[in-house]
Order: C-alpha cells, then structure tokens, then sequence
C-alpha cells in the first residue's frame, strides 16, 4: 500500500511531484546566491544615491540574469505542483487556473528582469557618464525607468501571490499532498499579492505582508520537498524489496 499521506499516483502524476521537488528548492538557492551580489547598500527609493551604486555594478547584468533563471524555476515548480493535480476533481479548477496565472507571472518577471536587469543598468550608466548639463535629463530618463520598474515589479507579484493561493486552494481541496500543505501556500500568496499592491503605493520599501509570505513559501517548499522526497524513497524501497523477505 502507498503511505497514507500521498495518494498512489500515476507515473505522470509522481514526475510532475517530483519535478517540483527539485525545482522550488533549487530555484530559492539560486535566487539567495545571486541576491548575496546585488548591491543593497543605498535605500531603493532615494534615486540618486542608489543609481549611483548601481553604475558602480559591473556585475549587474549577470546577477539579474542569476535571479531570473531562480525564477523560472521557482514558477517551473508551481506549475509541476498545477499539473500534479488529477484532473476531474473539484481540485482542477483551481490548479488549470493556477497554471495560467503562473504563465502570466512569468511573462511578467520576464519584463521585470528586462527592465531592471538591462535598461535600468544603461540608463544609470549614460547618468552617472554625463556632462555637467546633460544630468538633468539622463536621471529623469534613468528615474521613468526605475517607475516602470517599480510597476511590473508589483504587477509580477500581485501574479506570482495569485498563483500560490490557487495552487493552495488545490491542495487544501484534496491535491496528491497533504491537505494540510494548501494553508502555507495560501499563505505566501495572500501576502505576495498584498506585497504587490503595497509596491505600487509605496514603492521598493519592506512590507509586513512579504515579511510573513517570505518565510511562508520557504517552509512550504521545505515542506513539500520532505513529502515527495519520502514518498519516493518508500516507493523506491518497496520495489527493490527482494521477494519473499517480509518486514515486519
């Protein structure tokens, strides 16, 4: 018999369990590692002196590119968990829609990383090389660029909480894990999509609410990795059981 947490799944069901087991996990470490390299020393919303820090990067470029690939293969995880979900149940409306609204997410990091990763870059750098007269304009350049940063910045989260808390919902309607395992996700997403909102008021300025979605997702992913991992050393054990020997 399979362990009482987990249903038995079908193959295709137990892939996408654990891709999402390898994904979600690999996708925060890389993001902490790339995040160690960006400069944070000057407070985001005091323009002037933060895009000064920012040409001093010659690193820039890269570390963006680091975070962006975290990413891909933290959203490749919440779709791995969507399409884990049996299809037919009450538990696949929410993770179809999950599914979309992470391709939404994505397609709206992918322009945050653009605009923060590359464009913002440049325009710091044609700032912080201008003449004298020429300043004026180049940091109310670099500045449009920061707000529009700014925006699909919170735009992207408002996506990424909404994926979480449908992918939650799921799982706490009877997904292949644990129902427990919905409430955390439903968790980081309530406060990823308010973290978002608040960003399109206050700017880049820490929130209480990605305070609690922060911790939240990191031990759902902790969570959910134990789970699948577990499962999969059982199953793996059951079947290279010799025949005949019965444990007790």
């Amino acid at each position: 018999m399979p362990p009482p947490d987990i249903p038995a799944p079908g193959t295709d069901r137990r892939s996408a369990l654990l891709a999402a087991a390898v994904l979600l996990p690999a996708g925060l470490v890389v993001y902490e590692v790339a995040t160690m390299a960006h400069p944070a020393r000057e407070d985001p919303n005091a323009h002037e002196a933060v895009f000064a820090e920012y040409a001093e990067s010659s690193a820039w470029i890269a570390v963006h590119l680091a975070q962006y690939s975290s990413v891909v293969l933290l959203v490749g995880g919440l779709v791995a968990l969507c399409l884990a979900v049996p299809s037919g149940e009450r538990t696949a409306l929410p993770a179809r829609l999950g599914l979309v609204a992470a391709s939404v997410s994505l397609a709206g990091f992918t322009v945050l990383f653009a605009v923060d990763g590359v464009t913002l870059k440049r325009a710091v750098d044609a700032w912080a090389a201008a003449a004298p007269d020429d300043r004026g304009a180049t940091f109310a350049a670099a500045q449009a660029v920061r707000w529009t940063e700014e925006a699909v910045n919170g735009f992207s989260f408002v996506m990424l909480g909404t994926t979480l808390l449908l992918v939650g919902i799921a799982y706490a309607l009877g997904g292949p894990l644990p129902r427990w395992t919905g409430w955390p996700a439903m968790l980081a997403g309530v406060g990823f999509l308010a973290h978002g909102v608040l960003i399109a008021y206050l700017g880049f300025e820490p929130t209480f609410p990605a305070l609690v979605a922060l911790p939240a997702f990191v031990l759902w992913t902790a969570a959910v990795t134990f789970l699948v991992v577990r499962d999969r050393v059982r199953t793996t054990s059951r079947v290279e059981q010799p025949r005949g020997v019965v444990h007790p």
